[in-house]
């Protein structure tokens, strides 16, 4: 015999009939949740679970104010309109993803990206902007004023290697002057140098690590990713490279555990064909500048889009079938499209297992 129901709550006198509407107000609020909690798990049942990264990438545009070798951004003027941004934003918060990195493109080109970045920082999110520096001088008190957490700045050798492959001459004096004003104005955040190898610049690695560490900043490098001509491949520049990824991660307790991935930077660079896996989706997410979501940060490729956050909720993109095949496929088959960055070391060091998957062959999760 089944459980007979609780009956539901009446007013002490039915002929109150503030009571009684209070009562039905009540009523019809619990069968609202009751029924926002079945219509959640019927999607979550027809969808599958809740991916929960740690991070997500947005990319605000394609805009950019510098012409680097190894880049194309500066031939476009693409941008996400703010209000989208912020959107998108609410939408990582309300997912519980705590962090937001905010790239481009140069981010500081972006009319309203301090609109953004105040609704992110409004909404507690650990924010990292990723930026050429060339703007930092003219926004370091807004940068300050609004708590950016960290910043990444590329600096990819000494002034005149630096302006040579940034396209622009000027640009290292231009983030010299940058890094005062950022101390002027007190910024308690972290600076992070991002170093793109490249074999115009590899003989200055231990010199740029250095120039980072005196200024009490953190330093990451790697390969420079789909472009050929600039690729690490003389003997001498294979000497120096391994020379210093030998030296760092024996020095330096941030560089523990990449000693694989560097060493695979020279195969990468040599052409040799092989897969990668990262944790794609499980730690972060990206946002293209269009709000095609993909489950990392390579930019336009079509095969890796799971959805698009301006005509769908994050959530459902998140838990759609869509999703699920690209992370089982990332796990088991890997990409092959020319992503050599950070988040393969970061998948070897947090699973344990290899990030390459030689071709032809299915990978266990």
């Amino acid at each position: 015999m089944s459980k007979p129901m609780a009956a539901p709550f009446l007013p002490r006198t039915l002929f109150d009939t503030e009571s009684v509407g209070k009562a039905a107000e009540r009523l019809a609020e619990a069968a609202g949740k009751a029924a926002r909690a079945a219509l959640k798990l019927g999607r979550e049942a027809a969808l599958g679970p809740l991916p929960h990264p740690e991070v997500m990438i947005m990319m605000i545009g394609k805009r950019c104010n510098l012409k680097c070798e190894f880049c194309e951004l500066w031939k476009y003027t693409d941008l996400m309109r703010a209000s989208m941004a912020c959107h998108v934003i609410d939408q990582a918060r309300t997912l519980g993803i705590p962090n937001l990195v905010i790239t481009g493109g140069e981010p500081f080109v972006h009319p309203g990206i301090f609109e953004i970045i105040s609704h992110a920082k409004n909404a507690h999110m650990g924010l990292n902007i990723t930026t050429n520096g060339f703007f930092l001088r003219r926004d370091a008190q807004r940068i300050t004023e609004l708590k950016v957490d960290s910043l990444s700045v590329s600096i990819d050798g000494p002034r005149e290697v630096h302006d040579h492959l940034r396209g622009r001459k000027g640009s290292f004096d231009r983030i010299q002057d940058g890094f005062a004003a950022l101390r002027e104005a007190g910024y308690p955040g972290i600076v992070n140098i991002y170093f793109v190898t490249t074999n115009k610049n590899v003989f200055h690695l231990r010199a740029m690590y250095e120039f980072a560490k005196e200024r009490g900043f953190k330093f990451n490098f790697w390969p420079v990713n789909d472009a050929p001509d600039l690729h690490v491949r003389t003997e001498e520049e294979k000497t120096a490279y391994l020379d210093f990824c030998d030296w760092v991660v024996e020095n330096d307790p941030d560089f523990h555990g990449r000693k694989d991935y560097y060493r695979a930077g020279l195969r990468y660079h040599s052409g040799a064909p092989f897969n990668v896996r990262c944790l794609g989706v499980e730690q972060q997410v990206g946002v293209f500048y269009n709000g095609d979501v993909i489950p990392c940060c390579m930019w336009g490729d079509p095969s890796l889009t799971i959805g698009n956050v301006f005509s769908q909720p994050l959530a459902d993109i998140l838990r759609s079938q869509s999703c699920s095949r690209t992370m089982e496929g990332m796990q088991t088959r890997g990409c092959d499209n020319g992503c050599f960055n950070h988040s393969l070391y970061e998948y070897n060091v947090r699973t344990g297992k290899p990030f390459i998957i030689e071709k032809g062959t299915v990978a266990q999760r």
